[in-house]
């Protein structure tokens, strides 16, 4: 689990919730003479437009429910911090650490033992739901001559015996070819 979707999915729910407070605003204004002609006219479904507005104003569905979350609001920010600094040291945390994190959150709220309340098993795919900058994947398995490649003595044999071959044929700076394709040959 680490860093995943793009900044525009981000932008897009940031754009639809910032129209859908303008058409708010400007129906209760009485620009609009009903709800589906405030909606088209902010690009929103009807139905969005309609739970803001007559549901006793029921906001955007993560801010709506956050009562009904077990963990609080920023016992989650603080596990999408720890997500996002360990995705940037480059340990990015299996689904089930993730959920370990926010079991101990959990188990800090009550004393020791009387905890009788447990994540739910599909809680980290919700969290997953909750929080679009995150994303989860499967990890692949490094090849073994990949990581051997990796080896920083092999990248050193190497270029002494890439620069011994140039001092003895005496090969010119503007004669050396970078990046070539080896087909070619």
């Amino acid at each position: 689990m680490g860093r995943g979707k793009d900044k525009k999915q981000n932008d897009s729910l940031l754009d639809i919730e910032s129209r859908a407070a303008a058409a708010v605003r400007d129906y209760k204004a009485g620009k609009f003479r009903n709800i589906r002609d405030a909606a088209t006219a902010y690009d929103l479904t009807y139905g969005k437009l309609r739970n803001r507005l007559v549901a006793s104003g029921i906001g955007p569905k993560g801010i709506a429910q956050v009562d009904q979350q077990i963990i609080t609001l920023w016992e989650e920010k603080a596990i999408v911090r720890r997500i996002v600094q360990l995705d940037d040291w480059g340990f990015p945390p299996r689904m089930k650490y993730v959920k370990d994190m926010a079991t101990s959150f959990l188990r800090s709220h009550h004393p020791e033992g009387t905890c009788s309340v447990n994540l739910g098993k599909n809680w980290t795919t919700r969290f997953l739901g909750r929080h679009p900058e995150l994303d989860s994947k499967f990890a692949v398995r490094l090849d073994k001559q990949r990581g051997y490649a990796n080896n920083p003595a092999i990248f050193k044999d190497f270029f002494k015996k890439l620069f011994d071959i140039i001092a003895k044929h005496k090969i010119l700076p503007h004669n050396i070819l970078y990046n070539m394709d080896e087909r070619v040959f």
